[in-house]
């Protein structure tokens, strides 16, 4: 079993063109590190494509049906688990290009946390951490949306959400590491302490969205916490897996279908 420092899960969908950008990002990290590339199948001739360049790459390459976000990332876990003996395993998504990561910094947290770092979008915005902390209002009104998805319910919310949000940044803005509840999903570091106990990571039910706060609610069963550091940055393209005009009618309906999972859900 090979061991490494990072070991990188990185799940795509029809199309590696991001992909290669991300790989590209790694040549300034020093430490050992795999790279394991998930097709969440879209065609024969994409899943080919996949194998050839990660054969390229000299990188491992998964072809799973399409089952969703949370099953593709867990067969890709679980692959890292059984060929790799790695210190931190990273959920990244292929639309992220890496700017600064330090061992030194990651390491000093230990491997029984999930660590997000700065993420930064093409127009600027900090995208992490999701929740600074679990919102009580802004929570109750999302769960009053999934059950009849009215777009005013969720407009109401995502204003509430905003305000929240807003208050934590202005007041955490000075600080360079900070414990959260929930961190964005487009990076995550994981350590195989935290793994081990909270493996499987994703609940399959949930075929799109959600997840991070999934996690949160897991992570915080096992007394596992989640931190944002700044001082990690990475960018990230965004709407890599949605595409460039948002969120369409099949993927609102994902969206609803993973947070009533997550409010059924007892952790």
């Amino acid at each position: 079993m090979k061991k490494v420092k990072y070991c990188f899960v990185v799940l795509t969908y029809n199309g590696f063109d991001d992909f290669k950008k991300f790989y590209h990002s790694l040549d300034n990290i020093k430490e050992h590190f795999a790279v394991i590339l998930v097709d969440s199948f879209s065609s024969k001739l994409t899943s080919e494509a996949g194998e050839s360049l990660a054969k390229k790459l000299n990188i491992d390459f998964i072809s799973v049906p399409n089952k969703g976000y949370g099953a593709g990332n867990n067969i890709g876990i679980k692959f890292a688990k059984e060929h790799y003996d790695f210190e931190y395993i990273i959920i990244s998504n292929p639309d992220i290009t890496i700017e600064h990561m330090n061992y030194d910094i990651i390491s000093n947290y230990g491997q029984n946390v999930i660590i997000g770092p700065n993420i930064k979008n093409l127009n600027g915005r900090e995208q992490n951490p999701l929740y600074y902390k679990k919102y009580g209002i802004p929570f109750w009104i999302l769960s009053q949306y999934i059950k009849n998805g009215s777009l005013y319910i969720l407009f109401l919310y995502l204003l509430c959400n905003k305000v929240y949000s807003l208050f934590f940044h202005l007041k955490y803005r000075q600080s360079k590491s900070i414990e959260v509840y929930a961190l964005h999903g487009s990076f995550m570091i994981i350590g195989n302490k935290a793994l081990s106990v909270l493996m499987p990571l994703y609940d399959e039910r949930m075929f799109l969205y959600a997840e991070e706060n999934h996690v949160a609610e897991w992570a915080k069963s096992f007394k596992v916490s989640l931190f944002l550091d700044k001082r990690l940055v990475v960018s990230h393209k965004g709407n890599g897996s949605t595409g460039e005009n948002g969120l369409n009618s099949s993927q609102i309906q994902h969206t609803l279908n993973s947070l009533r999972v997550f409010f059924k859900n007892t952790y």
